[in-house]
């Protein structure tokens, strides 16, 4: 009789599990895997426009069931733009194998030009609970990509004086549109303008650097300039907006002999 009584001990251990109903197993004992793919529209929007992140998942969906008791957490997708979080969304059963949702954001939080977005999914489960069925839904992620645009960019449509000495530190008045918040001024290739003194959101000042950290011929040689703001830039180049460089013998750079006004150096190559 014991030993009779220990195997029926022993088969009720083994079914108990398969027994159990109503709920469904741990969705860690069962993982399967997802692939996400996921879409942006518009793919191009001026900032801070609105965008729509879509995502569809698919993997072991099976169709939810009240009458069948199948259960079906669907998950969803976070998007992000590198480190920074866009929306979050929230996904439905769409078919057998598949659940689908979206989100919607402005871009104020994102950098001007190309943009990779990525949607992370997570979350997901399912439960066929009346025969104690369950699983988890693995993580998966897919990416695309968002140009933001600046709506309002700088522009320059002049300077003066329009030339000065290759030793550079020429007083140069900038004028244009959209100035406002100017963090660079480019002479050339030059990035590295130190001082940018603010005037109205359509006049900036600058120095113009030394011809040797610009020209790549020496003296004589004309460069565009363009300005770049926290909105966006650089602006285009202008043709009223080229700064040459003369040898440091010209006199007044562009302005009339004995002239004082702002930007001309009144330098001789002779002395009296």
């Amino acid at each position: 009789m014991k030993i009779r009584a220990a195997a029926i001990g022993l088969l009720l251990a083994v079914l108990s599990p398969l027994m159990f109903s109503g709920s469904p197993t741990s969705a860690e004992d069962v993982t399967e895997s997802t692939t996400t793919v996921i879409s942006v529209s518009p793919t191009e929007v001026t900032y801070p426009g609105a965008v729509t992140f879509s995502a569809t998942v698919t993997g072991n969906f099976p169709v939810p069931s009240a009458a069948n008791d199948v259960v079906v957490t669907p998950g969803s997708v976070a998007f992000t733009s590198g480190a920074t979080p866009i929306c979050t969304a929230s996904l439905a059963s769409v078919s057998a194998g598949e659940v689908a949702g979206s989100c919607s954001a402005t871009t104020a939080n994102l950098a001007l030009g190309l943009q990779t977005i990525t949607g992370n999914y997570s979350g997901g489960s399912a439960c066929a609970c009346a025969e104690s069925e369950g699983w988890g839904l693995g993580t998966s992620s897919g990416t695309n990509f968002l140009t933001v645009g600046d709506a309002s960019p700088p522009t320059v449509t002049g300077i003066s004086p329009t030339s000065g000495p290759t030793t550079g530190g020429t007083e140069v008045i900038v004028t244009g549109t959209n100035l406002t918040g100017t963090d660079d001024v480019q002479f050339g290739p030059f990035l590295g303008i130190s001082t940018i003194t603010p005037v109205s959101s359509t006049e900036i000042e600058v120095e113009s650097p030394a011809c040797s950290a610009v020209c790549a011929g020496g003296a004589g040689e004309t460069v565009p300039v363009t300005v770049a703001t926290s909105g966006g830039g650089p602006s285009s180049a202008s043709p009223n907006a080229n700064f040459t460089y003369l040898p440091v013998t010209d006199q007044c750079y562009g302005q009339p002999f004995g002239s004082h006004r702002r930007g001309c150096r009144h330098l001789r190559s002779h002395s009296h």
